[in-house]
């Protein structure tokens, strides 16, 4: 269980993406966040135990509160980390005698020793790479520790459990098979799954590199699917890979700077361009580059103190929209063209929506789908005109903590048609995919079979 005071970034529990350490509330949403102060672990203020360690949590206050907090899956005692003081005094001691003794009768090797006995830098460190190139996409070259990113020739993981539809791995036969991926647990990582929206019977799913165990934000990019992997225990660095759809080649994003963490990685459909959000001297910003060339084209910088992030594309690439969460208020940009940016708000009251997030651009660019909180009815699957007109609720979200990973709520995506919008939702206990049609009709869940495991973060492919 990893020990967040020592680590450079942590988990939100709000929206799920990793920030730096000393972030005092979500950087996407706002909320307030608190800490674990066992193991270090965010919370959010009216969670009564840490989800990682099962402390108890101060600041609980109401019974709503600890009615939530009585849906979370109990971490037996024995799994809880006990107080390390005893253990810190001793190993101070250790050490202090054991230096002395060195410096006394060995003096030569004095700091190797106290190299190995006290570690370095507690920073995480980027594995280093060889023969930088300026193409961004580019294989792999057996950093340390070893990463495993290649897959087996015909894409044949181990099988998941098999309910119905049964989720029995198969092989690549064409470019054009897989048309929709998301994220599920059901193997005890968070892994990319692949299927086809024209039958939804089975799924793919992918395997992790070797040493990371969950796979987040998943987009379409051209001919493969690119998928940000973390480390839970933070040991190692969070990276973008791809998953080639025409080959058994796995890939890495490499970004122009390997020190920075993106957030809310989202590649074009044509695999033309990717968009992410950076913290650079204080402020974040949203970074646009264009995967052909290794530049960046566009850098957006927010509105005030806020966060400009979640990039949706149309069907071209010629056309986004991203959100801006500057002072608590949700203002949406319209990107044409790579060169210009409008922007646009809800219009009127009806409904009546405080918090807006995950905005998804319709494959023609002339509609949005989002997440939004409705006051006094909870959060829903919302959808609006690209100039703010038109709102409709259409499907209203039932979210759920577990103890393993935080998960953002809805983030919806289009079919390519345009007919069906993706989204997920806990209905039934767990989280599911679901689709329905932007009317809000022929709602219907995706991943009922999979009772046992939770599915989030659906993504579909517009190109070719």
């Amino acid at each position: 269980m990893p020990d967040y005071r020592k680590a450079a970034t942590f988990p939100c529990p709000c929206c799920g993406t990793w920030h730096p350490v000393g972030s005092k509330t979500c950087l996407t949403t706002g909320e307030e966040l608190k800490f674990c102060p066992n193991c270090g672990a965010a919370a959010k203020k009216d969670w009564p135990y840490c989800p990682d360690c099962g402390a108890i949590l101060p600041g609980i206050k109401t019974a709503a509160a600890l009615q939530y907090a009585s849906r979370l899956p109990s971490i037996p005692r024995k799994n809880r980390p006990q107080s390390t003081l005893l253990n810190g005094v001793l190993f101070s001691l250790a050490v202090i005698t054991i230096s002395i003794l060195v410096l006394s009768f060995f003096p030569g090797i004095a700091n190797p020793l106290l190299d190995m006995l006290l570690g370095s830098s507690s920073g995480i460190q980027r594995p280093a790479l060889s023969t930088p190139t300026l193409y961004i996409i580019r294989p792999y070259e057996s950093p340390t520790p070893t990463l495993t990113l290649t897959k087996p020739a015909t894409w044949t993981p181990a099988a998941l459990p098999s309910p119905t539809p049964a989720l029995t791995p198969s092989p690549v036969s064409a470019s054009s098979v897989y048309d929709l991926a998301f994220i599920t647990d059901q193997n005890g990582t968070a892994q990319l799954v692949l299927g086809q929206q024209a039958s939804l019977t089975s799924f793919v799913a992918l395997p992790l590199p070797e040493s990371y165990d969950r796979a987040w934000w998943p987009s379409f990019c051209a001919e493969s699917v690119m998928v940000e992997i973390q480390d839970s225990a933070a040991a190692l660095p969070q990276e973008l890979i791809a998953y080639s759809l025409t080959s058994s080649l796995t890939i890495r994003i490499n970004l122009p700077h390997p020190d920075i963490t993106p957030s809310y990685p989202r590649c074009s459909p044509d695999g033309h361009w990717l968009a992410y959000t950076v913290l650079e001297d204080q402020t974040w910003f949203l970074n646009i580059i264009d995967l052909t060339t290794a530049e960046k084209t566009l850098r957006l910088k927010p509105l005030s103190d806020g966060i400009p992030s979640y990039t949706s594309w149309s069907t071209q690439g010629d056309r986004m929209v991203y959100l801006d969460t500057s002072n608590q208020q949700f203002t949406f940009f319209l990107v044409e063209g790579m060169n210009s940016r409008q922007p646009f708000s809800l219009q009127g009251n009806d409904p009546p929506i405080s918090f807006i997030s995950y905005p998804a651009l319709s494959p023609d660019g002339t509609s949005i789908a989002f997440v939004g909180r409705i006051t006094g009815k909870g959060t829903w699957l919302c959808t609006a005109s690209i100039t703010g007109s038109d709102i409709k609720a259409l499907y209203p979200l039932i979210t759920l903590a577990t103890v393993d990973s935080i998960i953002p709520e809805g983030t919806p995506a289009w079919s390519k048609d345009g007919k069906w919008i993706y989204f997920s939702s806990a209905d039934n206990g767990n989280w599911d995919i679901f689709r329905i049609h932007p009317d809000g009709s022929g709602s219907e869940n995706i991943t009922a079979a999979m009772s046992s495991s939770n599915e989030w973060m659906p993504a579909t492919r517009f190109w070719p």
